[in-house]
């Protein structure tokens, strides 16, 4: 009977140690998926300003010289 009473403790705390690395590993993972997704809109934002002052030059270099 103690026998069986310690494998039920035991499954108990295997479970709720299973339940607490899926939680982390879920959290870690919605944190890495964060921290991408605000490192693409970093990178997005200075290409349209760049784009513009780019496409402006070529104009007016090609109203000017044609």
């Amino acid at each position: 009977m103690k026998k069986n009473q310690s494998d039920e403790q035991l499954a108990f705390k295997l479970q709720k140690d299973t339940e607490k690395i899926e939680k982390d590993y879920q959290a870690k993972r919605r944190r890495q998926k964060k921290e991408k997704k605000e490192k693409e809109e970093l990178s997005q934002q200075w290409l349209a300003p760049v784009l513009l002052f780019v496409s402006i030059i070529i104009g007016y270099l090609l109203y000017t010289f044609f």
